[in-house]
């Protein structure tokens, strides 16, 4: 599932997309504009939060710029965070490769022993610092990696404000709320979805589909029943390389 935030009839990428067999494609950019290119579903931006206070440092780890040798570990990070979600698009190698290689963001690794512990992805320093796609290792010492990333990323830049992208559900998310201004959301950003063959996405669901009817049972008294036991309400998560909230 490839992400575009470029118009459709300069870089073509409905076509290339169509040629390397992708059956969903994500954008971000302004509503109206791109339902006129088909991106009719939408996936809400986790929500952009003040941080208010800072857990105190004295871990032993130690946060480092990632190398092209952390894609892995980081990559295994993310998968962990997003595996609570039900629709997910992670990063692909190639977008690894192109974060590691570009100055718009910096990736940081926390590092304990030789083992990457956690990751974040942060704006430069200067001025403010934005903490997104923060994930710590689903382990005994999770929330303590996660405080640490977050004292840690601070350190970098004292005395900056520090938000951070909230991803509810999380060891990051649970572990920062008491550091947090839970302000009530003031903007709907979203990325949005077009669909460009939906009987090749539904061919591809099809196992999904079957597995749902068959624990739901035959014993349907109405259309809408059956619907909901196949399409249930679901939660999603989005890597992308463009940071929404710059």
């Amino acid at each position: 599932m490839p992400t575009a935030t470029l118009l459709d009839e300069e870089v073509h990428i409905g076509e290339r997309s169509a040629a390397s067999g992708h059956l969903v494609q994500a954008m971000i950019g302004i509503p109206y504009f791109y339902r006129l290119f088909g991106y009719e579903y939408a996936i809400d931006v986790p929500q952009v939060l003040n941080v208010n206070s800072l857990p105190p440092a004295g871990g032993t780890s130690t946060l480092r710029a990632a190398r092209p040798s952390d894609i892995g570990a980081m990559a295994a990070l993310q998968a962990a965070a997003q595996s609570g979600f039900d629709v997910t698009m992670p990063h692909s190698a190639a977008c690894w490769r192109w974060l590691l290689a570009h100055e718009p963001s910096n990736l940081l690794v926390l590092d304990h022993d030789g083992t990457v512990i956690a990751t974040a992805r942060t704006t430069p320093p200067g001025g403010e610092t934005l903490l997104a796609e923060a994930e710590a290792e689903a382990a005994a010492r999770d929330e303590a990696a996660a405080r640490d990333l977050l004292s840690g990323s601070a350190a970098l830049a004292p005395g900056d404000p520090i938000r951070i992208a909230h991803r509810a559900g999380t060891v990051t998310g649970n572990a920062w709320q008491e550091f947090l201004d839970h302000e009530p959301r003031r903007t709907a950003e979203q990325y949005y979805l077009r669909i460009p063959d939906v009987a090749a996405l539904l061919d591809a669901l099809r196992p999904l589909f079957w597995q749902r009817l068959t624990a739901a049972g035959i014993d349907r008294t109405a259309d809408e029943e059956l619907f909901q036991a196949l399409f249930p309400p679901l939660t999603a998560d989005v890597l992308s390389y463009y940071l929404p909230y710059q």
